[in-house]
């Protein structure tokens, strides 16, 4: 017998596993994404709600190994949904990284994905214009409400980002002065409207409390007919760990006589696109449907990140709740729709084809992850 190691012709597939983390992380990096820290990376598993009361095995992922090497990566995080009071198991895939010559056995790992036994729902809400072709071709669908290709944008330092856009595009930092008038022309407009409705008192809270449970059991019962991420006070601070230990987390809330009546969470972080300092709005969520009270929240951020020099506010998907709610006076295209879902559930199935059914957010999925 050779003393030489057993070569194979093709990928393998098997389970992912914490000590492949090292050169998951490699792969990432070489690709050009953002690699997590192995206590944030694991922080996904070990520190999930869902994980750790799930009374069967979950895997942790797929990874795709040729010759003892990881050449691709899916992870698969559990997360919980509700709908007419029914839990929803339901997993998210993050993190699908392929080397480039292994690019043809990509689909493998999100057919793992997709087909993964006891799972109500699978989401995929980063989709890109490829994995969004792969997505469909293995049945994936489109989520039906709001518009995942689209960005609403607000610019909160008009000369900051001309100057930033125009550097960036490698033209003369002279035009900053007629573009930034341009631009805040259009911006006042879109300001005027949102003042118009914004009456409320609006607190910036720098954690989630005790209240968040109280608003997410009134939550629940008010929409029963809705798919709704579980927004428990553990769910939150999961989710959120290291944006708040990191203070890039903004929760503002608006409450009366004591109770929390609505709050939005935003994220602060570099737009990729403009690599310029941003919020992005993670969630909005009102009581008694009163989604009005997203305008005094947005007018006090835009204040905000005005004093902080923060240029960007972006919006994504169009949508607040059900309803297509656009303000913002700039509108972006993003490429390529980026939500999904699939589920083998009939009866599951049947009732998410009801657009009625979805509220979606960028809490959903692998969004914010």
């Amino acid at each position: 017998m050779s003393s030489q190691a057993v070569t194979s012709a093709f990928p393998l597939i098997r389970e992912l596993s914490f000590d492949d983390y090292s050169q998951i992380s490699l792969l990432e990096t070489q690709r050009g994404l953002a690699s997590k820290k192995y206590e944030e990376w694991t922080h996904l598993w070990t520190g999930n709600p869902v994980y750790s009361s799930l009374p069967g095995r979950w895997p942790l992922g797929w990874v795709l190994q040729h010759n003892g090497r990881i050449v691709g990566a899916f992870a698969n995080i559990p997360l919980l949904y509700e709908y007419n009071g029914k839990s929803i198991i339901t997993a998210t895939g993050r993190g699908w990284v392929v080397d480039p010559a292994y690019c043809g056995y990509a689909p493998m790992l999100l057919d793992e994905f997709l087909n993964q036994p006891n799972v109500d729902l699978c989401l995929s809400t980063t989709a890109n214009f490829d994995a969004s072709r792969i997505l469909e071709a293995l049945g994936a669908l489109r989520i039906p409400v709001g518009c995942w290709d689209k960005s609403e944008i607000w610019i909160t330092n008009y000369r900051g980002f001309a100057k930033a856009w125009l550097t960036k595009r490698h033209l003369p930092a002279t035009l900053t002065y007629v573009l930034a008038p341009t631009l805040f022309v259009k911006g006042t407009i879109a300001a005027r409207a949102i003042k118009k409705h914004s009456g409320k008192a609006v607190e910036r809270c720098i954690a989630f409390d005790d209240r968040f449970n109280e608003f997410w059991q009134v939550l629940r019962l008010q929409k029963p007919g809705r798919l709704l991420a579980v927004r428990t006070r553990a769910m939150l601070e999961w989710h959120f760990r290291y944006p708040l230990m990191e203070k890039r987390i903004w929760i503002q809330t608006i409450n009366q006589q004591g109770r929390l009546i609505a709050y939005a969470i935003f994220l602060e972080q570099q737009n990729q696109d403009s690599d310029m300092p941003q919020l992005l709005l993670v969630d909005f969520q009102a009581l008694d449907n009163n989604d009005a009270l997203i305008y005094p929240i947005l007018a006090s951020v835009l204040r905000e990140s005005q004093r902080q020099k923060i240029y960007l506010l972006e919006k994504v998907g169009l949508c607040i709740g059900n309803k297509e709610l656009t303000v913002a006076p700039h509108l972006w295209k993003r490429g390529s729709w980026s939500h999904y879902y699939k589920t083998r559930n009939g009866s599951l199935s049947a009732f998410l084809n009801n657009q009625d059914a979805w509220a979606p957010s960028m809490l959903d999925g692998d969004s914010t992850l």
